[in-house]
């Protein structure tokens, strides 16, 4: 690039020679500022993720949190939103088997070790209970293949949802019959129960749990039973008690009458028979259940 104007002999090879290194600089400049400014979208992409997650996740326990169930459940409703084609006894007869766990007596933790003694007994709960799933076991997860954003609605999922209360979501492709639900009371009451060590003591741990069997037809009563215009907010309250009510109540009843077992329409399926903490004991020698197993 030259300029028209020549006042003497040379300008006009003199200005060429002056403007080319000029353009190529500011192309430099523009190039930079494009690859710095592409860089701060990816970092602020990766930040705005980070946040995404730690909003879903327990800071204690790395498992989802409540918000993550949220999400969870908002994935499975996306699911039955017309976008597969399921035959209607796929949906009566597939679903989530939905796990409550309570660990009993955790008050006592605290008193015995301090809240940070109770933090690393959570931790230590939380990473037992996840090695119950079938991935970590390496079984075959059966049911309907369906994959939402970042959630597998195919694979167990484990969340923290309250103080010592956590939750599995178990799909499976057919209803679970009782030597199945037994199966897994046994596998997840003996994974998590036992002895815990917090500063070089112990302490004997057991968990009261409900379950519930929640088909996709169920689900999809549900969310197709509310009237159009209907908030996030309550699709998410219908869901969320459809999800939770009935294994939270199995999971108190529990805890209120013996502890230490797990219940399922009311009824004990499996009893914790290892070594039991005091106040269980006690707790037990109170109780009027009779388990059925």
């Amino acid at each position: 690039m030259a300029s028209d104007i020549e006042f003497f002999n040379g300008i006009r090879r003199w200005t060429r020679w002056l403007v080319s290194p000029i353009l190529a600089w500011e192309r430099r400049e523009l190039e930079f500022e494009r690859d710095h400014l592409g860089k701060k979208l990816d970092i602020a992409q990766a930040e705005a993720e980070k946040n995404a997650r730690l909003a879903h996740t327990d800071k204690l326990t790395g498992l989802l949190n409540r918000h993550g169930a949220n999400e969870y459940m908002l994935a499975a409703c996306r699911s039955l939103h017309g976008k597969i084609d399921i035959a209607k006894e796929d949906l009566e007869n597939s679903g989530i088997l939905v796990v409550i766990l309570d660990l009993d007596m955790f008050n006592k933790v605290n008193k015995e070790f301090g809240h940070a003694g109770g933090d690393i007994v959570l931790k230590e709960f939380a990473r037992r209970l996840k090695k119950c799933t079938r991935q970590e076991l390496k079984e075959s997860v059966y049911q309907i293949e369906r994959s939402i954003n970042h959630l597998d609605i195919n694979e167990d999922v484990v969340l923290r949802t309250g103080g010592e209360e956590f939750t599995l979501f178990l799909p499976f492709k057919e209803t679970p019959d009782f030597d199945i639900l037994q199966n897994i009371a046994e596998r997840i009451t003996n994974g998590v129960s036992g002895e815990y060590k917090v500063n070089d003591k112990s302490w004997a741990l057991t968990v009261s749990a409900g379950m519930d069997f929640v088909s996709w037809k169920d689900l999809e009563d549900t969310v197709f039973g509310l009237k159009n215009g209907y908030t996030q907010d309550e699709l998410l309250e219908k869901v969320e008690r459809l999800l939770f009510d009935r294994a939270d109540d199995q999971a108190y009843i529990a805890k209120d009458t013996g502890r230490a077992c797990v219940l399922f329409d009311e009824s004990a399926i499996y009893s914790y028979k290892g070594k039991l903490s005091q106040p269980v004991i006690d707790a037990r020698a109170k109780s009027t259940l009779k388990l059925v197993l």
